[in-house]
C-alpha cells in the first residue's frame, strides 16, 4: 500500500497560528458537529478540502485534524456522544499542512499579506500536483509526434 499516513504532512504549529486552527467550544456544541469528517495522524483519506474550508463548518468542506489520535480514527472512530469534550485537541489543517498532502514542493509560500481565509480559498480552489502530474506525464507521452519539415 503506497497511500500515506497524514502524519507524515503534519507540521508542529506555533501557539498563535494553533490558537486560530483550533474549533471552539462554541463550534464543537453545535449539532453539526457531530457529523464532519475528522481524521487524525495515523488515517490515510480526507474529505475534499474546497475553497470554503474553514469558513462553512456545517457543511463540511474538508477534514478536520484530531490531534490526539493514538489509532486511525477510520478504525476506532471518534467519541462523538459530546463533542466538546474534545475541546483543544481538535483543529483545520494548517495552509501549510494542506500545501503537503497535495504535494505543492516545501519552499512553496503565499504572497505576504495573505489572511488564512484567502489561503485556505487559494488552496481549495487548486488542483492537486500528485493528480496533475501523472496526468500531465501520460498526456504528454501519448501526444502525436509531429514531423520535422
Amino acid at each position: 500500500n503506497n497511500t500515506r499516513r497524514l502524519g507524515e504532512f503534519v507540521e508542529e504549529v506555533g501557539p498563535e497560528e494553533e490558537a486560530e486552527l483550533m474549533l471552539s467550544t462554541e463550534q464543537l456544541a453545535k449539532g453539526w458537529a457531530k457529523g464532519l469528517s475528522y481524521v487524525g495522524a495515523h488515517d490515510q483519506i480526507t474529505f475534499c478540502f474546497t475553497g470554503s474550508y474553514g469558513k462553512v463548518m456545517h457543511k463540511s468542506s474538508g477534514s478536520l485534524f484530531y490531534t490526539n489520535a493514538s489509532n486511525a480514527l477510520a478504525t476506532v472512530p471518534l467519541d462523538r456522544t459530546e463533542m466538546q469534550q474534545h475541546h483543544l485537541r481538535l483543529r483545520l489543517f494548517s495552509p501549510k499542512e494542506l500545501l503537503n498532502i497535495m504535494g505543492f514542493p516545501p519552499p512553496f509560500s503565499f504572497p505576504s499579506g495573505n489572511t488564512l481565509r484567502h489561503r485556505f480559498k487559494q488552496i481549495g480552489n487548486s488542483i492537486s500536483v500528485h493528480v496533475v502530474l501523472p496526468l500531465i506525464d501520460y498526456l504528454l507521452a501519448s501526444a502525436p509526434r509531429v514531423p520535422k519539415t
